[in-house]
């Protein structure tokens, strides 16, 4: 992969250690991550703003429309024992079991916001709001396990208030 911060990243590939190359992808931007299946070799999985998939050593390429489901600022992909797929991004954790094709989000057992704000109301010790990067907001109304609302708004939450006089 080669790639300079926000130009358009390529994928190359050598076949003879390294002595020429080939390009195989654009892939349009710089969070880019690959893993090779442990399983099974020629399955290689690729991710920018999409998933990809070649199943035949990086030939060809297949994508795998995860737009809608997985954050798409991928950072890291891994295989656990049992040949699930974890997609590592800025919107948390998200795992693929082997043999199915929608992703889990993993982020109800997990906390992976990174957070820009938090406000709360002057007035009480309940209301909170949180604004996290790339990763919408959340605002507490009541301290029971339950009282988190999460995904109150989307995209970059960042910055955030609490109206001192009416919290709700």
């Amino acid at each position: 992969l080669v790639h300079d911060d926000w130009v358009p990243a390529y994928v190359y590939t050598s076949r003879n250690q390294g002595t020429s190359w080939t390009l195989v992808k654009d892939t349009s931007i710089y969070f880019n991550v690959f893993a090779v299946d442990p399983y099974d070799a020629n399955t290689i999985y690729g991710s920018s703003y999409e998933h990809w998939v070649s199943r035949d050593g990086g030939k060809h390429w297949d994508t795998l429309n995860t737009v809608q489901t997985v954050h798409c600022d991928h950072w890291c992909t891994r295989w656990d024992a049992d040949g699930a797929l974890y997609d590592c991004n800025d919107g948390g954790v998200w795992r693929q079991r082997k043999g199915e094709k929608t992703w889990q989000n993993m982020n109800r057992t997990i906390c992976a916001f990174e957070y820009y704000d938090m406000h709360n109301a002057q007035r009480d010790t309940v209301h909170i709001m949180t604004g996290a990067q790339d990763n919408t907001g959340q605002y507490r109304f009541s301290t029971d396990r339950e009282g988190w609302k999460h995904g109150i708004f989307h995209g970059d939450a960042m910055m955030c208030a609490v109206d001192h006089d009416n919290p709700d």
